[in-house]
Parts: structure tokens; sequence; C-alpha cells
């Protein structure tokens, strides 16, 4: 196996725990394991998220949602996207929550459930300032009644979705009241719907207010910070000033020091050879030898999700050392200077994030060398890179 993602399920599993004793036992933990998990692998993290203190799962769409039922997983799903009304039968049959947010497609979903003879769950969604997917807040209570009478329909939820929460805390809060006035507008009428939220994993950590009848903790399962580089140092937002509420960055460590990486991207020399001082690596010469130098291959390029932007910026783990990234990344390949590497051989681990002896390359550092966030790090690493999943105690 020359190129493999080693998923830590102890350390997810540990990452879990904490979200679950940060939220009242009252509030309903919606763990969302969208994109394949973050790239973790979906039913793999299900299960262990749902061990762990998970009650819902979040997924972005119907394929998700199966893929997980033919697993065998039979919590409840919400689906935290549109479905296209050929797949409605689906959603009912596999007693899958829906998000909505027009009533056109609630009609629809209704007339299928009716159809069915079943009752589907839906989860409303509103906008209250991310410029998504959901209804403006203004339209929201109309909305809620007109769905509310549809048959065969059940509202169980209400969420929104916060678009700056490890960044703008007002903005972040500004939201937070659009929500709370529409479900208190709900109330006026009667309506009370059980499952509230609007937290996300920002907010999951820093927010106890919103944290309402349910969270919807993402990245942090993953032990990837929301805030990036480095983990433990908030944005300037999140600093205390004097006179201010702010949160403190000494809190901020206190909290995100649990995250614990669920993912390491691993792969194997496969060819080394010495080269004379003046010599050009790889496409368009971007990178020329100032020396005579060691160049080692390893089988990863940007057809494996290792970001071409990362060319002549990134650096490995060989032998627990730093080597530099040199030349252009190519699709399926590319080249590493260990000439300060002793002992160096065809065959040895090379770690392109994650922990190697004492040295370690997190997700959110190598997101700082290509321009991007730890999100997408992890997410683009794609299926023909094998996952390994172990079970290690993190250090």
């Amino acid at each position: 196996m020359l190129k493999w993602v080693e998923v830590n399920l102890g350390n997810i599993a540990s990452n879990m725990r904490y979200i679950r004793k940060t939220v009242s036992k009252e509030a309903k933990v919606i763990a969302v394991v969208k994109a394949d998990a973050y790239g973790h692998g979906a039913t793999e993290v299900s299960r262990i998220v749902l061990k762990n203190g998970a009650d819902m799962l979040g997924v972005a769409n119907i394929d998700e949602a199966m893929e997980l039922r033919r697993a065998g997983i039979k919590v409840p799903i919400l689906l935290l996207n549109w479905t296209e009304p050929p797949h409605l039968e689906d959603v009912v049959r596999n007693s899958l929550a829906q998000t909505i947010f027009d009533l056109d497609s609630a009609r629809v979903l209704s007339s299928v459930a009716k159809k069915m003879n079943r009752t589907v769950l839906v989860h409303i969604k509103i906008d209250t300032g991310m410029g998504r997917l959901g209804l403006l807040a203004e339209d929201a209570p109309g909305f809620v009644q007109k769905v509310a009478i549809l048959p065969n329909l059940k509202i169980e939820g209400i969420f929104s979705h916060l678009s700056v929460a490890g960044d703008e805390r007002t903005y972040s809060f500004n939201q937070f009241q659009k929500f709370m006035s529409v479900l208190n507008e709900l109330q006026k009428t009667g309506i009370k719907i059980p499952v509230q939220h609007i937290a996300n994993s920002a907010a999951t950590l820093f927010y106890p207010r919103m944290h309402l009848t349910a969270v919807r903790p993402g990245i942090i399962i993953y032990g990837v910070s929301p805030w990036g580089l480095p983990k433990v140092v908030p944005p300037s937002c999140f600093r205390k000033k004097a006179g201010g509420t702010k949160v403190g960055t000494l809190e901020v460590k206190k909290k995100c020091k649990f995250l614990k990486p669920g993912m390491s991207f691993k792969t194997k020399i496969v060819f080394i050879k010495e080269v004379p001082k003046g010599t050009s690596i790889s496409y368009g010469r971007t990178f020329i030898t100032k020396r005579r130098s060691l160049i080692a291959d390893i089988p990863i390029g940007y057809s494996h999700g290792y970001n071409r932007k990362l060319s002549n910026k990134s650096w490995v783990l060989v032998k627990g050392k730093r080597v530099p990234l040199v030349g252009r990344i190519c699709m399926d390949q590319c080249l590493i200077d260990v000439s300060s590497v002793h002992g160096i051989k065809v065959g040895d681990e090379v770690v392109l994030f994650g922990r190697q002896g004492k040295e370690e390359i997190s997700a959110e550092e190598l997101a700082s060398w290509s321009g991007t966030i730890g999100y997408e790090v992890v997410t683009t690493i794609g299926r023909l890179v094998k996952r390994i999943y172990v079970w290690k105690k993190d250090k």
C-alpha cells in the first residue's frame, strides 16, 4: 500500500464525548457526517459518534443518508439540503427527516407521504444571515403555519446556520436574535417545535446560550479547529477587551485543547536519486536545485486531494523530520528534498499531515500553506486513497 489515510477512531470518540459534556443533557447532539464524514468515512464515524454521545446524524443529501441506512444505521438522520421529488419516496420509506424552506416542496413531500400512508418528519430552515438555503426570518411564521396543516407532515425541527460564528461575535448574535424572534412569534401562535438548532462547531464550544434544544457540531468532531491555525488562538474578536464581554484567549485554549486530530495522510517513498546543482524539478521548472541534492518521489498528487497550490510551499515528515516539497505537484506524484535526512531508503513512510515521532504537521497548518481551511484539506482527499481505521490513544 503506497498511500493511505489513517483515521483514529479513538480520537474521534474522545472529541464526541467532550462535545456531549459541553452541552446540557436535555439538548440533542446532531453529529454532522456529511461529505463522507468530512473525508473520514461516514459509516465508521457514524457508529463511533453514536456510541459516544450523538443522538442524530446530519448529512447533505439522500445518497449519503441511504449509504448509512444500507449499513444498518437506524437512528434519526436529517437531510440538510433539498431533495429532488423522484427521491422523496426514499425519504419517507427510510424514516429520514427532510429540510424544507419552500411551500411547493413541502406540498410535494406531503403528497408523497400521504400516498404511502406514512408520516414524514421535517425541519424548517431559516436564513438569518447566511444568504444560502432558507426562508427569510420575517416570512417564517406564516410559512410554518401553512406547513403545520399539511397532511402526513410533522414539524420536528427548525434551524438556522451561523456564517461567522468563529469570527464575528456581534453578527452571530444578531443571527441568533433573528432566529429567536421567529421562535417567539411561533410560540405566540401556539406552535412549539421541539428540535431547535443553530449552534455549529464554534457556537457549540463558546455560545452556550445558542445551544437551545439541539446543537449541530461538524468539524470539531474530527479534531480540526474552526479557527484555522493556530488552533488554540482565536481571532482578535474573541480576545477580551476592557469593558467587553469577549471570550478570552485562555478560555479558548482551555476549550480547544481537547481537539484530537482524527486523520493522518501518509505515503511512501518510491524512488530516490541524487542530482547535481542546477537541476530543474517537475513541471514548469519552478524549482532549481541550488546544490547537489537527494530528491525522493512520492506517489501523491492533486488527483488524491493534495492541493497543487502547495507546490514549493509544503513540508512533509520523513523519519520524524520536516523536509520540503520541491517543484510543482503533479496529478499523481510529487517530489521532496531529503538531502538532510540520513539513512533514507525506498519504502520509508512519509507523512503529509499528521504526527511522526515528536514532529507534527496539522491539517490546519497544511491549509495555511495553500490559502484554504482545514475543512477542505480533510474533505478533498478522494476515495482513491484507502482509509485505514485505528484506535490509538492521542499523546
